[in-house]
């Protein structure tokens, strides 16, 4: 399951490898669709939709779950900068 999910991070992000943490976070800005500070199932959901890709509820709350580490069910840029620097975009 881990690699699954691993793998959807790199779908909603249109950045280029090697990207610095101004780009991950203008990432970041871009996702939260609200701009409150977070991202929600419901940000992941409307922008996976926006781009045609098809993320079950499922994906979308295994995203969540490995990216939240405070228990809130949101995930902070801190947070999302942590996930993105596991994936092979970062590094």
């Amino acid at each position: 399951m881990k690699d699954k999910e691993f793998s959807i991070w790199p779908l909603l992000y249109t950045g280029s490898a090697y990207d610095s943490y101004g780009e991950i976070e203008q990432a970041f800005q871009f996702l939260d669709n609200d701009c409150d500070g977070k991202l929600s199932a419901k940000d992941l959901q409307a922008i996976s939709k926006n781009y045609g890709l098809k993320l079950s509820p499922d994906d979308v709350d295994s995203m969540i779950t490995e990216a939240n580490r405070d228990g809130t069910g949101l995930i902070t840029l801190q947070e999302f900068i942590k996930v993105m620097q596991k994936t092979p975009l970062f590094n």
